[in-house]
């Protein structure tokens, strides 16, 4: 009867998200060329049998209390060291994905602490194991298309890895770039500021946009879910008819004369990025939503659609 917040929220629901198909454009960029590749689609975890993680102390009774005792004590009976997890991957799987649940349920610093925790553990086990999770944390936390993104909470995972002195300098260089290229255009912060070009030859500047909120639409004229998003900010009322609002969408690929010759609505402001844009962005995906303030603080980051209109529905 102590093991319910394990089941938080319906957790299981949280491993049926992942049946999502990946529709966007994934962008590789981890330090090496840009180029893009194809997503799988996440494959569905059922008819597994559950990791069951330590019972709470019946002295323990706010539910606030209970969530952070499991965010810390989550992983105390879970064999690291047993390599049969790795023959039964779905299992180790749903156990993961049911604590990122309960993650997203307690502070920051409890989320911080629970993740330091959690790779304590497997790297002090065994290197494969820390691999495994790692490898899954950055499926779970930082893929584009994952309903578990947090970037929060992978800046936890890269700063454990980069800070390490038992994983080696070459084995911290991919996640030293992820970790460079998360931490730029964080909420709350003012965003970086380009150059981008118009049809007809000019140039303007991101922050030189007067608005009292601009969503910078990241997009491809290839990209299905680009133009299912330029679909949904062509029509409703929130992003047309709404004089608070501006929308700068940006081409940030190679193909110009693609770009060219892609129509979209006269009232956007509608250019291409040069080759900064990469620099300054961690663009994974493309389409990618950001919405900003007047003065353009991220408000949203990497947002879906549904996001960003809620927020300016409430405006």
């Amino acid at each position: 009867m102590n093991r319910s917040l394990k089941q938080i929220a319906g957790i299981a629901a949280g491993i049926a998200c992942l049946t999502a198909t990946a529709c966007t454009q994934l962008r590789v960029k981890d330090g090496g060329n840009l180029s893009p590749v194809s997503a799988d689609t996440v494959a569905v975890v059922q008819d597994v049998q559950r990791y069951e993680p330590p019972v709470v102390p019946v002295m323990i009774r706010t539910k606030e209390e209970r969530q952070c005792f499991l965010a810390l004590h989550y992983w105390n009976d879970f064999d690291f060291a047993d390599t049969t997890h790795f023959s039964k991957p779905e299992a180790t799987e749903q156990a993961l994905a049911d604590y990122l649940y309960l993650l997203g349920e307690v502070s920051t610093d409890i989320s911080r602490q629970g993740i330091s925790l959690l790779l304590d553990k497997a790297l002090t086990a065994d290197s494969t194991m820390f691999a495994h999770f790692t490898g899954l944390l950055e499926h779970y936390l930082y893929e584009p298309n994952s309903p578990y993104r947090n970037d929060v909470a992978y800046i936890a995972v890269l700063e454990y890895i980069t800070a390490s002195l038992q994983i080696s300098k070459t084995d911290k260089l991919r996640p030293a770039y992820q970790l460079k290229m998360i931490r730029k255009n964080r909420i709350g912060e003012r965003t970086a500021d380009f150059t981008y070009t118009l049809k007809d030859g000019s140039q303007r500047t991101l922050h030189g946009i007067r608005s009292e909120y601009t969503v910078l639409f990241f997009n491809n004229p290839d990209c299905e879910e680009c133009r299912r998003i330029k679909a949904v900010l062509t029509e409703l009322d929130v992003f047309v008819r709404n004089p608070a609002v501006t929308i700068l969408s940006l081409y940030p690929d190679e193909d110009v004369e693609l770009w060219r010759r892609t129509p979209y609505p006269d009232s956007w402001i509608n250019g291409y990025g040069n080759a900064d844009i990469d620099k300054l962005y961690d663009l994974r995906a493309i389409p990618s939503l950001y919405l900003l303030d007047k003065e353009k603080r991220v408000v949203l980051k990497n947002a879906p659609i549904e996001a960003i209109i809620d927020y300016l529905n409430q405006y």
